[in-house]
């Protein structure tokens, strides 16, 4: 009699249940990246980290064995991922007998909504087509119509199958190319909240992924331009408003609109309120107002996270009205956590707007970001804006504006030019006098007495991290004006813009680019600022988009000037600089010459997949093409790193590295080859 052992099982199917069952938890929900925000910055908080593929991961786990797939089918957990994308629809089997030549597959849906049981569920629906031309009904002309391959059907078809399950809501998220199927959605989900509310709903992401349709002054499709998310013309309500949204954490809205006031009503019976809020790109005509927008910061004090690209409130044109408005109707909301702003602008009054009503004096992250139609030849003067992250005020001494009331104009709020007010000097504003910084208003009746404090006073005095894009300012004196108050700023980022501010960041900033040139006699006067550093604690300096504007004498300024001056006056924390050069940049011709003789150029180098690396004063200098210069199916290639014997450029020697043909000659300057990361991808 022949006897077979049998074969021991697997060590880790020995494991419980439980703890098997929570290995493959972890496996599933930390294989995606965050998705992108499509707005400022970083990824948008409360954003779902799961893809097409990621949530197919309990699927591969319930294919590898018996017992792997019972444990997997009995974890509700593996499946509360849902990723709804074009994927799912097929063609259709009997095309004539339906309306639309596809139909869509349910399964997905049907099945992870069984599975999951009563667990709280992520949504993702993905209508987007990666071959979309932006085409779309009622906006195109009508010989043209595209029909969406994710169309309005398959829309209702998803959202009928979720809604029956709003109360496990834990995240919901759309994208949309155009409108209509994100306004069929919309239009199914909102009688479903105002009736039940969603309990359980943390994050909400509602994307109209066409930035351009929001330069229009009027929304398009005009006949769908009313809100209907949230809309009091609802005829449904529910009967316990406070529980619409009271779990609600992060809200995105990006080209969609909803009704503003009825929103505010439903966050500020909330809990907590919003951590993290995106308002980006809609038309002038469905932003929120002045007092909506003012409404939807109040009801919110534990926002962490704001940003605003291209949604601020709509505000009157004239002076009068707008110092009337701003500057008597509303004071800036305190947001105590609010950590994070980015801010994109679309007109000098929209930025001033929203930058007067966040108050945020524990701020450490600002990005702003001209947001204009790319094609528009008008550049806007961001200085007003520069001049009130230095100052607290949008002009300068000066230039300050003040609100007057004037009485002969039938009580109207007028605005009248604040000349310098020093000690001693009395100067007419209006129908008062200003004495010592104070006006003194006789409106026959009263006397107003107001106090001016000509000190600057930051808004941001905590702020550790800026970044600039497309900004721009007819004068360097505001950018110099809001580097000499950032005494707390680590790291600089300038996105398609030149070097120039770099030069306000020298111990003497007063002596370049100078408003007005430097004479015998102002150059005696005791009213020059004293030499001193901006921004002492700089770590780091990025610039990007830089094309053809990166000159020779730019990186010459960088290497043998701004490095060097900085470390010798002062104590200067600077550790990197990168630098990313545009296709065309003119310095990626620049000649440099290798350690085995060769000589090469910046561009073939940075060409082929090699970034340069040097290293000046102790200060690493990094230079890269531009991602869209690059070929990106590169998985991984070895790095250059250009230094001298001891890792350094010498300091004796400040002569410029460049000859007049722009070859790289530097004496100090021995290059060879070294085995660095590379860092690839888009």
């Amino acid at each position: 009699m022949t006897t077979y052992a049998r074969p021991r099982p697997a060590p880790i199917d020995t494991l419980p249940v439980e703890l098997l069952s929570y290995i493959f938890t972890l496996g599933t929900h930390a294989t995606a990246e965050p998705l992108p925000s499509g707005g400022l910055g970083d990824a948008s908080d409360g954003a779902p980290v799961f893809d097409a593929e990621s949530v197919k991961t309990p699927l591969v786990f319930a294919s590898v064995s018996r017992y792997w797939r019972q444990v997997a089918l009995n974890t509700p957990s593996l499946w509360t991922s849902l990723c709804i994308t074009l994927e799912l629809v097929r063609p259709a089997e009997d095309p004539s007998s339906s309306s639309t030549p596809t139909a869509f597959d349910k399964r997905h849906i049907t099945s992870y909504l069984a599975m999951s049981r009563h667990h709280p569920i992520d949504i993702l629906i993905d209508a987007r087509d990666q071959e979309w031309d932006f085409q779309e009904d009622e906006i195109t002309p009508d010989s043209y119509t595209y029909t969406p391959p994710f169309s309005v059907e398959h829309i209702q078809t998803v959202v009928s199958l979720l809604l029956p399950h709003l109360s496990r809501w834990r995240s919901f998220n759309v994208l949309t190319d155009t409108w209509k199927p994100m306004r069929r959605a919309l239009e199914l989900i909102n009688p479903a909240i105002l009736q039940n509310g969603a309990p359980q709903l943390e994050s909400l992401s509602l994307m109209r992924c066409n930035d351009f349709v929001s330069f229009s002054q009027e929304f398009e499709p005009k006949s769908l331009k009313d809100p209907y998310f949230l809309s009091s013309t609802a005829p449904v309500s529910s009967p316990h408003p406070a529980s619409l949204l009271p779990r609600l954490r992060h809200l995105s809205l990006r080209g969609v609109h909803v009704d503003w006031s009825s929103l505010s009503a439903a966050l500020s019976l909330s809990k907590t309120g919003l951590y993290s809020l995106e308002l980006c790109s809609h038309c002038s005509d469905v932003r929120p107002s002045l007092s909506e927008l003012h409404n939807l910061l109040s009801c919110n004090p534990r926002l962490q996270n704001l940003v605003v690209s291209g949604s601020g409130p709509s505000v009157p044109t004239v002076i009068d009205e707008v110092v009337d408005t701003i500057h008597h109707e509303f004071d800036g909301v305190l947001l105590p956590n609010l950590s994070q702003l980015s801010l994109g602008y679309r007109s000098g009054l929209e930025g001033q707007t929203v930058l007067q009503l966040v108050n945020a004096p524990g701020l450490k992250s600002l990005v702003l970001e001209e947001a204009t139609y790319p094609a528009d030849p008008e550049v806007i003067d961001a200085g007003s804006l520069l001049t009130y992250l230095g100052t607290g005020e949008f002009h300068s001494i000066k230039e300050r504006y003040l609100a007057a009331y004037d009485l002969s104009n039938g009580g109207q709020y007028q605005v009248k030019t604040r000349k310098d007010s020093t000690s001693s000097i009395t100067t007419c504003v209006g129908g008062g006098i200003e004495i010592d910084g104070r006006l003194i208003e006789d409106d026959e009746d009263d006397m107003t007495l107001v106090d001016f404090d000509t000190k600057p006073h930051p808004p941001f005095p905590l702020l550790t991290n800026l970044a600039l894009k497309n900004v721009r300012s007819s004068s360097t004196q505001p950018i110099s004006t809001m580097f000499g108050s950032l005494q707390s700023l680590q790291t600089l980022e300038l996105v398609g813009m030149p070097v120039h501010p770099l030069y306000t960041l020298l111990p003497e900033p007063a002596k370049f680019f100078s408003a007005e040139p430097l004479t015998s006699a102002t150059a005696s006067s005791s009213t020059l600022p004293p030499v001193q550093m901006h921004c002492p604690q700089l770590r780091s300096i990025s610039l990007q988009d830089t094309t053809s504007l990166v000159k020779v004498e730019d990186l010459n300024f960088i290497l043998n000037q701004f490095v060097a001056d900085r470390k010798t006056h002062g104590s200067c924390s600077l550790e990197d600089i990168e630098i990313q050069l545009g296709p065309n940049a003119p310095l990626a011709s620049c000649a440099i010459k290798l350690q085995d003789g060769e000589v090469s150029t910046i561009g073939e180098v940075i060409d082929a997949q090699r970034p340069c690396s040097l290293e000046k004063s102790g200060v690493k200098v990094d230079i890269r093409r531009h991602p869209s210069a690059m070929e990106r199916d590169v998985e991984q290639n070895d790095a250059m790193d250009y230094s001298s014997d001891d890792g350094t450029l010498e300091d004796e020697d400040d002569s410029a590295p460049f000859d007049e043909g722009g070859a790289f000659n530097d004496p100090h300057f021995d290059a060879y080859y070294t085995s660095v990361s590379y860092l690839s991808g888009r």
